[in-house]
């Protein structure tokens, strides 16, 4: 799959706004969703230590993200229990309801600051 297809520029302005705003606000997107009514921030499956959202602007259909609880910047400083059970919610999140079947898997840097 080439980046033409990856791009998705209808969601820059959005983007833009929402990151903006967070950042001044000195929010956290993923302690946002956590802390929020689950039907609300759309989140299709949870544990104790980590949840799966669906991505409000996604670049494909049943896009979603796998989120620890806990806010942590960096995946590496996750303890090995919060690692485990993160992966082992990536490998459910397919089977969670209102998503499609996992084409790939991307461990990006997440946008929190430690």
């Amino acid at each position: 799959m080439g980046l033409d297809r990856l791009w998705a520029g209808w969601r820059s302005p959005y983007l833009r706004e929402a990151t903006d705003e967070r950042r001044l606000a000195g929010e956290c997107l993923f302690c946002a969703l956590a802390a929020a009514d689950p039907d609300e921030a759309f989140v299709v499956a949870s544990s104790e230590r980590v949840f799966v959202v669906l991505n409000a602007y996604p670049y494909t259909s049943g896009h979603v993200m796998v989120a620890p609880r806990r806010h942590e910047g960096d995946l590496e400083a996750l303890p090995a229990e919060e690692a485990a059970a993160l992966m082992h919610m990536t490998q459910r999140a397919p089977a969670s309801p209102g998503t499609c079947t996992c084409m790939c898997c991307h461990a990006g840097t997440p946008t929190r600051t430690s």
